[in-house]
């Protein structure tokens, strides 16, 4: 039994790496590895060169660690706790509520015990190696361990909650006529039965539709209720957990809607500004050079900026890049005014 699984363990990986190979259009040429380690097989060719370069640009920019920011901290190697807190304010409430439940009725059971942890382990040793990674910027290197997860949840819909008992004392646990039983004075059954099963889908997936329409169009910066919603967001996480410079366009529509003729913006985003027609005035931001030189000699005193309205991303806000903590303080401790979408914040300094 155990050489087969080992036998159907190979053909799946070689399965998969055939598969990524075709989609590197079957490339062969010189490894470009870019690491010291590695940098000795240069001198040979292979399949999808490529793709091994990126992983081990991966690995070592994952060793090496990067600037980070979770709870109004800052580090350089990035945190430990970095990828749980960001799956806890980041996860839809309903998910968060039917992950345990489902991991919980579905290990309890033998029948379904095996497909759980089919399931369970590979999502969990991802998490692992995500806490492992020194690159702390953003909710969606989670990503691949969620469709793990949103299966595992559906398998609440084919267990008969009702046949999972079990006696507090003993901890005997029988199987008679395909449901749990202990032969004792008293047993006790799991709160969540038959008829409860479908009520608790329903809210469920009432709840999580409520999640979803309450961000739209803001999907990027998504944080349930728990954690205070988008609007406390980014006083939790930064980067591609909110920002990626998706609100320049609405930035616009929110100046000509308020007649504002030129804003002091500290822009975090690729797309250049003066392409949507924005008259502006550079504040430090990340990464075109015209906001990221200001860094060093920044354009207004921090202690006491001058009148105007700022427009400042809240990437650029918590200086998350940089982790100076040293330009953008003093409206860190302050409400903005107003807001674009979730990722700009609206300074009137008077």
């Amino acid at each position: 039994m155990a050489g087969r699984r080992v036998v159907q363990l190979g053909t799946a990986v070689l399965l998969a790496l055939l598969v990524t190979w075709a989609i590197f259009g079957f490339e062969w040429g010189p490894f470009r590895f870019p690491s010291d380690t590695l940098q000795f097989l240069n001198a040979s060719s292979g399949p999808m060169p490529t793709f091994w370069a990126g992983l081990d640009q991966i690995l070592n920019v994952s060793r090496g660690g990067r600037a980070a920011f979770l709870l109004g901290e800052f580090s350089d190697q990035g945190f430990l706790l970095y990828f749980p807190i960001a799956f806890l304010v980041k996860t839809p409430l309903a998910i968060l509520i039917a992950l345990p439940l489902a991991v919980v009725t579905l290990l309890w059971q033998r029948q379904t015990r095996r497909q759980a942890l089919f399931l369970l382990i590979p999502a969990l040793s991802y998490f692992a190696l995500g806490m492992w990674s020194g690159v702390n910027i953003g909710y969606r290197h989670l990503l691949p361990m969620l469709p793990l997860l949103l299966v595992l949840i559906s398998g609440l819909m084919g267990v008969k909650a009702s046949s999972v008992r079990y006696q507090l004392a003993s901890g005997n646990w029988q199987v008679a006529s395909g449901k749990w039983q202990v032969a004792c004075k008293a047993d006790y059954r799991s709160p969540i039965t038959d008829h409860r099963l479908p009520i608790i889908a329903y809210v469920l997936a009432a709840l999580l539709l409520l999640e979803t329409l309450s961000i739209h169009p803001h999907y990027l910066s998504f944080f349930n209720a728990a954690a205070g919603g988008p609007q406390n967001g980014p006083r939790l996480l930064a980067d591609s957990n909110i920002d990626w410079g998706q609100d320049l366009r609405r930035l616009q529509l929110w100046m000509a809607e308020n007649e504002v003729g030129s804003v002091k913006l500290g822009w975090f985003g690729t797309a250049v500004p003066a392409y949507y027609g924005l008259q502006y005035e550079a504040m430090p931001g990340f990464p075109l050079p015209e906001f990221y030189s200001l860094w060093s000699t920044p354009p207004f005193d921090p202690a006491q900026p001058e009148p105007g309205i700022y427009a400042i991303s809240t990437s650029s806000l918590w200086e998350s890049h940089w982790g100076q903590k040293s330009i953008y303080p003093w409206f860190r401790t302050r409400e903005p005014d107003d807001r674009v979408g979730y990722s700009i914040w609206i300074y009137e300094v008077k």
